[in-house]
């Protein structure tokens, strides 16, 4: 990703496992910029490890995600 100034949107598609989570994200564009076929586009998809960020960070996402189920 480039995160210079791009920010995402995380959606309802993210999962929590028992290793990690997958995180499903679109990213935030103002629609007036976009035509309409592109803000249908692919969401990004990344893996985070459960180990591989602090538990505060992790349990975070955790809970954001269970509010988007």
């Amino acid at each position: 990703f480039n995160n210079e100034e791009a920010s995402y949107q995380l959606l309802a598609g993210s999962r929590l496992s028992f290793i990690g989570c997958w995180l499903v994200m679109r990213q935030n564009v103002p629609a007036v910029f976009l035509p309409k076929d592109l803000l249908e586009t692919i969401p990004k998809q990344l893996f985070i490890f459960r180990d591989s960020i602090n538990e505060q960070d992790y349990s975070r996402i955790a809970s954001v995600i269970k509010q988007l189920e």
